[in-house]
This record gives C-alpha cells, sequence and structure tokens, in this order.
C-alpha cells in the first residue's frame, strides 16, 4: 500500500509538478495528487484513503480537468492498494460502474497499484452487484416490512402523537419477525419500538450535540434510555413532545441540529414538492393510500460493489413506471457546495446502477407499479440564499454540467431553516 505521502515524495523525486494542496474555490481535496503526463490529466489517491474518499476521486477529478480543458481530453485515475486487497478490488469495482454512466467528452483511464508507486491498466472482471447474495435475503425484508403494520405499543404511540414529526421507519435490513421499528422525530432516531416493549433515548452517550443535551434535559433523571413497557404509549408521546417543544421548531421542522434528517423527513411526509426537470415526483407508498405514517421508500439496502458494505438510499421516488434514486445533502451542513455535493452526485449514480442491476427488488419494486430497468437519479438539496446564491453560482454550474454527464438530474427544493 502506497500513502498519499509516499506517492507525493514519489512523484516529486523524478521532478514531477504536482498539485497538492487543497483547491477551495473548486472543492478539490489535497488528498487527490493532480499532475500531468504529456496531453493526459492523472489524479492518484493514496491507499490510505476510505473507500468512499477513492470512489469519490473520480468525479473530483473530473471537475480539476474541467477547470483546465472545456474539450475533449483524457483522465487517468490511479488508485493505491488499501491493505485490504477486497477493498481495493471493489472500489475499482464502483469506479468501473461510474464509467459505465458516464456521458462526457472525457476518456476515463482507471489503473491500480502493481507494485509500489507503479501503476498499470485496471484488468480483470468484477462480480456483478446482483450477485451479492445478500439481495435475496433483503428482497425478503423488503417484501415482509411492506406488508407489516405497526401493532401494540408501536401503534399506540404513533396514535398519542398529533405533530406529525414523528414517524415510524422499517429497518429494511433487518429481519422484520419482531416488527422493531425505529422511531424518529424528523429524522432523527428517538428510539426503538415493537409491539410490546421500546425504549428511547437520543445518541448512544452524553455528548454536545444539541438533540442530546435537550434529551438530557427534559428526561426525568437526565440523560439515559427510557425503557417501554406495553402500557407506556401515553408517558412516552409525552416525553417525545416535550423534547420536540424543547427543540422548537425551523420551518415547521423539528430543530434538532441534523439538518440532512431535517430535509429528508421533509421530503417523506410530502412537506415539500419534488420536481425533476417538468415532472413532480410522488412517494410510491402514497399512491397505494397508505395513511400511517411510515417511511417506507427511505433507507433502502444497497451496495456500491458485491461483497461491500451495506449503503442506504435516502429515498425512493416514482413518475409513472419509474423508479427515483434521491440522495439528499445539505451543502451549508456538510461542507460547502463544491465536493460535498459532487459526493451525492457519486452516491446517486451509483444507487441507480444498483437499482437497475437488482433483479432481486423486481416483485417489491412492481407491487409499487415500477420498473427498475428505468430507474433514475436525482440529487436533491436546499436551494442557497439569496446572498449565498451569487458566490456559489459558479460551483453549482460545474455540478449542473457534472449531473448532465452522468445523467443524473439536480434538484433543488425551498426548505424554510435549511439552506
Amino acid at each position: 500500500m502506497s500513502t498519499r505521502s509516499e506517492l507525493l515524495d514519489h512523484l516529486q523525486s523524478q521532478g514531477i509538478q504536482v498539485e497538492h494542496h487543497a483547491d477551495n474555490v473548486r472543492g478539490i481535496p489535497a488528498s487527490l495528487l493532480r499532475h500531468r503526463e504529456g496531453d493526459a490529466y492523472v489524479v492518484t489517491v493514496g491507499g490510505d484513503r476510505d473507500a468512499k474518499d477513492q470512489v469519490g476521486a473520480l468525479v473530483d477529478g473530473l471537475a480539476w480537468v474541467a477547470s483546465r480543458t472545456d474539450g475533449l481530453a483524457d483522465l487517468v485515475l490511479r488508485v493505491a492498494s488499501a491493505r485490504d486487497p477486497g477493498l481495493t478490488a471493489g472500489v475499482v469495482s464502483a469506479l468501473a460502474s461510474m464509467c459505465t454512466s458516464y456521458g462526457g467528452d472525457v476518456a476515463i483511464h482507471l489503473e491500480t497499484e502493481s507494485t509500489a508507486g507503479q501503476f498499470a491498466p485496471a484488468l480483470g472482471q468484477h462480480p456483478p452487484v446482483e450477485g451479492d447474495p445478500r439481495l435475496v435475503t433483503w428482497k425478503k425484508y423488503l417484501e415482509t416490512w411492506y406488508a407489516t403494520r405497526p401493532t401494540g405499543l408501536a401503534r399506540d404511540i404513533l396514535e398519542q402523537d398529533r405533530s406529525d414529526s414523528l414517524r415510524l421507519y422499517p429497518q429494511l435490513s433487518k429481519n422484520p419477525k419482531n416488527a422493531e421499528w425505529s422511531l424518529r422525530l424528523d429524522g432523527l432516531q428517538v428510539g426503538k419500538v415493537n409491539p410490546a416493549t421500546g425504549w428511547l433515548r437520543v445518541g448512544t452517550a452524553p455528548t454536545a450535540q444539541k438533540a442530546v443535551r435537550a434529551w438530557a434535559a427534559v428526561r426525568p433523571g437526565g440523560y439515559g434510555k427510557e425503557t417501554l413497557g406495553p402500557g407506556d404509549a401515553v408517558p412516552a408521546a409525552k416525553l417525545l413532545h416535550k423534547l420536540a417543544d424543547h427543540l422548537q421548531s425551523k420551518g415547521g421542522l423539528v430543530d434538532h441540529g441534523q439538518p440532512e434528517h431535517s430535509l429528508e423527513s421533509a421530503i417523506l411526509r410530502g412537506k415539500v414538492e419534488v420536481h425533476a426537470d417538468t415532472e413532480k415526483l410522488q412517494l410510491p407508498w402514497q399512491q397505494e393510500g397508505r395513511t400511517q405514517r411510515i417511511a417506507w421508500g427511505s433507507q433502502i439496502p444497497t451496495l456500491w460493489w458485491s461483497g461491500g458494505t451495506p449503503r442506504y438510499l435516502d429515498a425512493l421516488m416514482k413518475h409513472g413506471r419509474t423508479p427515483w434514486a434521491v440522495e439528499m445533502k445539505v451543502a451549508a451542513a456538510g461542507g460547502g457546495y463544491g465536493r460535498y455535493l459532487r459526493q451525492g452526485l457519486t452516491q446517486a449514480v451509483l444507487y441507480r446502477h444498483f437499482l437497475r442491476s437488482a433483479y432481486q427488488y423486481d416483485a417489491w419494486l412492481d407491487s409499487l407499479g415500477m420498473d427498475r430497468r428505468l430507474c433514475r437519479a436525482a440529487l436533491l438539496y436546499p436551494q442557497p440564499t439569496a446572498s449565498v446564491a451569487p458566490i456559489v453560482a459558479a460551483r453549482l454550474g460545474a455540478l449542473d454540467l457534472l449531473c448532465r454527464d452522468f445523467d443524473v438530474t439536480p434538484i433543488r427544493v425551498d426548505v424554510p431553516g435549511l439552506h
């Protein structure tokens, strides 16, 4: 494995001029080493970077190339080996999926480390993402969860609440046998409940995080876990109401300090209309006439490569029979309008690739009136404020071009309090 530092030393020892500082104007990180070899643009990412950074190096590299030329170009993306060879193979598999989805003018060449500091074209067949055996299990979970209704304590807590901010989330990658629902307050997990028992708590330990401090303030006895039994729906609802009141409201959403959870909640409960181009996207489960406050279409398990860590889609929406994989970001909370939104673009592309490939999900999607082969992708984020918009206009223009090249639809929404 070659680290970023070792790769930089190796390149500079050969007299190569390397751009290795962060480009804050374009949101290109210092982790990405950039140089020219003849007419080719070369970006190199160290084996000490995590998989998300290595996969994201492709769109970062394309952003760098776009800042240097507006025409045809060659981009060589070099990925150093990680300590785990399987991880490197997975990253290359995800990057191959990204390249398949790319329709721009830049010719992309993937290379992996052959020996220390030396790279060769990435070769070999990558196992298809739909070949992962977990998909058979997840398919069963999706279908079973979709047929499950909350009963007992889980149902009673919702019935006691009148705020509309409280929702049950099915844990779609877990066995629904005991029907343990995640209980969330505008996206913030505040507990888990099943028909008979459950618990309430924010976070896992006392911290300075806003919602954690609020929980410690409203719970009798201070911070800790509140254990629930069959007759505890009323006190549980009252305690959550006190928590919501303590945190107050921001634009009609509980101000718990985690804006991306708030954005997801606003979309999933239909508080904000979502338009992709000229089409209004819909929440599939609402079309089914489901009135329960359950976030059926959130946190759907996906993979970026066979054998990889599960990744969870923010929202599944639809137009006609077309599913939409919607990735959500709040730029101001996550680090700005450059690289952070490009990470969302990468996620949207890989979620779409998975859903188009996962034939195991066919019956579930068909029950919602959708055809996986038609799946499209969107990157959704709040509209920047009037004062910020002129400052970030160039970045968003560059992002729109990248979205075009990957056939991802950028969607800006107006959510009061979120930017």
